[in-house]
């Protein structure tokens, strides 16, 4: 393209199940928890996932993704309505990430920089649950910068840099808790190549 370096990929779908399935976990007493097979019936739906990568120079490349899902019921059992959103799926999700490679006297290094974001999903099983168990949306700032010498790498890092503390996924079923992704972090990585 212009005789710059770039890729591009953009498929798009329309995906037609006809018998989706999944398997769900009830809590009950006294005996503890019961596990089931749900029948989700029939599902479609469209969606794109896109991709771009770019090396304006050979050192440093740029990535981009995002997808939109829309995949929906489209029978009614007794898990779904027909026109309910599929579980577990964000309806838009994506990536933005930069990273530049340079060295350090002789030895090769790297800073790179990601971003990424998802939309909450839902679970929503209409003979258990009286509305659907929603996840939030989710936001993380990654940083890694390293170098590696002799088979002996070292990384430095911080993630969640923003902190993200929503849930990912809810409270439901035998859970009684909502998943959460782990705080802000910082650290450093050693590895030792033989």
């Amino acid at each position: 393209m212009l005789g710059i370096p770039c890729l591009l990929r953009n498929p798009k779908y329309h995906q037609f199940w006809t018998t989706q399935k999944g398997a769900d976990q009830v809590a009950t007493a006294p005996n503890g928890v019961n596990s089931y097979t749900v029948n989700g019936a029939k599902m479609a739906g469209n969606g794109i996932d896109l991709q771009l990568t770019y090396r304006p120079i050979p050192a440093l490349t740029l990535s981009f993704t995002g997808g939109w899902n829309d995949m929906k019921y489209k029978t009614t059992t007794l898990e779904h309505f027909a026109g309910d959103r599929a579980d577990y799926a964000p309806r838009y999700s994506g990536s933005v990430s930069a990273e530049y490679r340079f060295d350090v006297g002789d030895a090769p290094s790297f800073a790179r920089v990601d971003y990424q974001r998802a939309d909450g999903i839902q679970v929503w099983f209409r003979s258990f649950q009286a509305v659907p168990a929603l996840s939030e949306k989710q936001e993380y700032l990654n940083v890694n910068i390293g170098t590696e010498l002799s088979g002996v790498s070292l990384q430095l890092f911080a993630k969640n840099i923003l902190n993200e503390y929503g849930v990912t996924y809810p409270a439901y079923g035998s859970l009684p808790y909502p998943g959460r992704p782990i705080p802000r972090s910082f650290g450093a990585q050693v590895r030792v190549g033989f």
